[in-house]
């Protein structure tokens, strides 16, 4: 599909989905986070199902070939945006304790397969992705920097997550007022990670990836 297309559709959403989120949150304050119904916990769905959608699109059959593990990377972010993992098994299958626990032998064995094939995917990403990130970090490339700011916006939102719970942990009570504002930056901190995204998939080269794929390739037959 054209990529000039994809990316003008990318764009048009992105700012359609800020503003939303903007007034939705000015109208209805924590209503909009307190909840999986909520209009930020709507839209960060929205968005990366719309980024999965556009990244199938733009790499069409090589999605579940040559790009195959960006595409398990975006179908497993927006499971957890969901909770699939948690409504599926009795723990979610990144904690501990859904291998340590009393969960039936058939979920964790699930959970195991499902973990292995997303490491494997992680591991695949960034082998093949290292070189044309850095790369695109050194010339300043726009889909760079948003893969940084992605993950920077990722890291403060866990971080964030049980802010209450965690700071007691060390002797100290947040108030509601300050637990309920940590809640808001991380919720507003993963949408603006998941908005990064949703530019990234549109802009970044995957022809780099892919050159690099077949360089190794033929590298590998002339041996």
């Amino acid at each position: 599909m054209n990529p000039h297309f994809l990316s003008t559709v990318a764009h048009l959403l992105f700012v359609t989905i800020v503003a939303v989120s903007v007034v939705g949150a000015a109208l209805t304050g924590m209503q909009a986070v307190e909840s999986e119904a909520g209009l930020i916990e709507v839209m960060s769905g929205l968005t990366l199902s719309v980024a999965l959608i556009l990244f199938c699109l733009r790499t069409g059959a090589q999605a579940r070939h040559a790009y195959w593990y960006g595409t398990t990377a975006l179908a497993f972010l927006l499971a957890r945006e969901f909770d699939l993992d948690k409504m599926l098994f009795e723990q979610g299958i990144l904690s501990v304790k859904h291998y340590v626990g009393a969960a039936p032998l058939w979920q964790k064995a699930a959970g195991a397969v499902i973990v292995s094939g997303l490491a494997f995917a992680l591991y695949t990403l960034v082998i093949r992705g290292a070189r044309p990130l850095l790369q695109g970090l050194i010339t300043l490339q726009d889909w760079a920097l948003l893969f940084v700011v992605a993950m920077a916006l990722l890291v403060a939102g866990k971080t964030l997550d049980g802010a209450g719970r965690k700071m007691s942990d060390f002797g100290v009570e947040l108030s509601l007022s300050h637990q309920q504002i940590a809640l808001f930056i991380e919720e507003v901190a993963e949408l603006g990670a998941e908005l990064c995204i949703l530019l990234m998939v549109v802009r970044m080269p995957l022809q780099m990836c892919q050159t690099h794929h077949t360089a190794l390739g033929r590298h590998h037959d002339n041996a």
